[in-house]
């Protein structure tokens, strides 16, 4: 049985409404100032390239707590102190912290995955990781594993957006070691004015971006090989 005709036309009218402010969003999204990828020059592309092929190089062979994603064993006092702030970080914040922040780790990749191939040209990501007092070391981890396995040509930037944290270590010392570890400017620490949440944190990530695309990691991971 058929609607009857103000409904059916109702319905078309919300259809219609809706597509029309999809359209305008995009348009707002992908035409408003500051979302076109800056160019990066040639001294300063090439700068990255030598930093990413120097890591994959020195990968293979690195030695350490936790490289190539071996477990880190402790015991005696270390385990007691991981024991007791399991509950306040849920994480092993002491064994985190004794593996290098540019640690290798294993490309588990399903095999077939080796096999696909995909297009030299590629538009331009900014990765953009949310966090709010994390602690220093997944944070970090996480920033370098992303730049020291992504081709130069295919990273912007890697944006820190620090929705309103207040622990310490992740206010002036933060800046100071990313302005000190990529003075190329890779990676930048973006910071909200208030507690934000998610959401809003993300979207002013968004703003803050200049990529052509946006991808948005947690705080405590990393990028593997491939």
């Amino acid at each position: 049985m058929s609607l009857p005709r103000f409904i059916r036309r109702h319905r078309l009218t919300w259809k219609i409404l809706t597509l029309l402010a999809l359209a305008i969003c995009g348009v707002y999204f992908y035409s408003r100032p500051g979302q076109k990828s800056t160019v990066v020059d040639d001294s300063t592309l090439r700068f990255r390239r030598e930093r990413f092929e120097r890591y994959q190089k020195l990968e293979s062979s690195r030695t350490g707590p936790g490289e190539n994603g071996q477990p880190v064993l402790l015991t005696g006092a270390e385990k007691e102190k991981a024991d007791s702030l399991l509950e306040k970080e849920a994480f092993n914040i002491v064994a985190s912290d004794k593996i290098s922040l540019e640690r290798s780790v294993k490309d588990v990749r399903d095999s077939r995955c080796h096999a696909l191939t995909y297009p030299k040209e590629l538009p331009k990501a900014s990765v953009v990781i949310i966090f709010h007092n994390e602690a220093w070391s997944p944070l970090l981890r996480t920033a370098h594993s992303v730049v020291n396995r992504s081709p130069p040509e295919y990273l912007h930037e890697v944006i820190l957006l620090d929705d309103f944290s207040d622990r310490a270590g992740l206010g002036q010392e933060l800046s100071d070691y990313v302005a000190k570890t990529w003075p190329d400017g890779v990676v930048r620490v973006v910071r909200t004015k208030e507690r934000s949440g998610l959401i809003r944190a993300r979207l002013a990530g968004a703003r803050a971006a200049t990529g052509d695309v946006l991808i948005f990691l947690d705080s405590h991971c990393e990028a593997a090989p491939g």
